[in-house]
Formats: C-alpha cells, sequence, structure tokens
C-alpha cells in the first residue's frame, strides 16, 4: 500500500474528530501513523469497502517492520477490527447519524490503541512475533523468521537472531530446489534468501556490528521509499 503526504479527503475529517489520546498520529492517505517512527511502521488502516460506500471502511491496526527493504507499506502483520462474530464488521468514518461515526472511534480507543501501543517498542514487537495472533494476513513464514531475525539483532540477541536466520534459510530449502525450481523463484523471494544469506554471513563471523549497519543501510532505503523521512525519530544532538 501507499501512503501518501497528506490525509485522504474522505477521511480528514473524521481524523480532526479525534481526540488528544492521538496527538501522536499523522494523518498519511488512509492510514493513521504512529510517531515518531524507529525502526517500526505502525498505526490504522482505514480500508475502502470494495463496491461500497466510501464512507464504510475496513479498519485494521498494523505494524511494518522498517528492516526489510521494500517501496511499500505492507500490511502482513494487521489485523481487522471490531471483532463480529466469526469475522468483524466495517466502521463509518462519516455519516448522517454521528452515533455511528463516533463507534468507530470508540472502536479505536477500546480496541485500537490497547492493541497497538504494546508493539510501538521493539521488544514488544518481538514478543508479539511469538504470540498466538503472530500469522495475521497474508503473511508467509518467511517474513516471520525475517522479522524475528531482524528484531533480535536490533535488541543484541544475535545468537537468536542466527537462528532465525538459519530457519529462514532452512525453510526455503526445504520448499524450493533452489537449482532446479522449473520457472526460477520469484524475485522477492530470491532477495528475501539474499538478505538471509548476508545477515546469516555477518553474524556466523562475529561481525555483528555489520550486521546491524546493513539493516540501517535497508531502513534507509524503505524510509526513503515510503516518502517517511519527516515522521522519523530525531536523536539529540552530540555535545
Amino acid at each position: 500500500m501507499d501512503l501518501g503526504k497528506s490525509a485522504n479527503a474522505h477521511l480528514r475529517p473524521f481524523f480532526r474528530r479525534l481526540g488528544p489520546e492521538f496527538s501522536d498520529f499523522v494523518p498519511r492517505g488512509r492510514a493513521l501513523v504512529a510517531t515518531p517512527v524507529d525502526w517500526l511502521l505502525a498505526g490504522f488502516n482505514f480500508d475502502p469497502v470494495a463496491h461500497g460506500n466510501p464512507s464504510e471502511r475496513w479498519l485494521s491496526y498494523f505494524v511494518d517492520p522498517l528492516a526489510a527493504p521494500k517501496p511499500y507499506l505492507s500490511l502482513g502483520f494487521s489485523k481487522r477490527i471490531p471483532p463480529f462474530r466469526s469475522s468483524t464488521e466495517p466502521v463509518f468514518v462519516r455519516h448522517e447519524d454521528a452515533r455511528m461515526v463516533d463507534r468507530a472511534i470508540e472502536v479505536l480507543l477500546e480496541i485500537g490503541l490497547p492493541a497497538l501501543r504494546p508493539m510501538l517498542s521493539l521488544e514488544g514487537f518481538y514478543e508479539f512475533l511469538y504470540g498466538p495472533d503472530r500469522a495475521w494476513g497474508l503473511l508467509s513464514l518467511s517474513h516471520l523468521h525475517e522479522a524475528r531475525a531482524s528484531t533480535a539483532m536490533l535488541l543484541h540477541r544475535f545468537d537468536e537472531a542466527l537462528a532465525h536466520l538459519e530457519n529462514g534459510l532452512a525453510f526455503y530449502a526445504r520448499c524450493y530446489d533452489l537449482d532446479g525450481l522449473p520457472g526460477g523463484i520469484p524475485d522477492w523471494q530470491r532477495l528475501q534468501i539474499s538478505r538471509f544469506q548476508v545477515l546469516y554471513d555477518h553474524l556466523n563471523g562475529g561481525r555483528e556490528d555489520q550486521a546491524v549497519a546493513q539493516l540501517e543501510e535497508w531502513r534507509s532505503y524503505t524510509v526513503d521509499a515510503l516518502g517517511i523521512g519527516d515522521l522519523m525519530m530525531r536523536l539529540p544532538a552530540l555535545d
């Protein structure tokens, strides 16, 4: 999903109704992004209901690790809210009955924020990656291995990160005959295998600083591609 530089015009009045609980969120396109951003791009997404009223939206919260280089916002780690029976129900961001819009804000306050806040830290996100909801959405097992590995590295848990990279490489070895798959391997998977191998070689060779530097390089690419440099955490200047 692409991020805009300002709020979606149809969502702008709704975003203006949000209270001080959302003072650290910034509207971008149809997303509401938690700031400041460091290694995790997180927030709420308001996805239009297919063939429906543009005021009716699927609401979800998401966390996207920036250490995996990509020119788009990934919603692999996302979950729709509010829960409704065995599925979810959409919310209204505009409605002639103001109570319908109030319901959307209530869902954000009572379900969205409590679920998202703990995952805004690396430690909280790492815990989530081992939790029961870790296989949200269209997330593949390879993305789970990559997220675990990069997050463990950033937490300086290098032995754990190395194990996750080994698991990622083993996953691909089980899934594919890397030299003989008819039609070849999709480009995104080939790139992911390459990232696994680069980081594995660094950690296996005792070059932890170089592994983290590589993550920083990939994050810079993603930040530039998404145009979110203005949302990034600013470190204090050294004296």
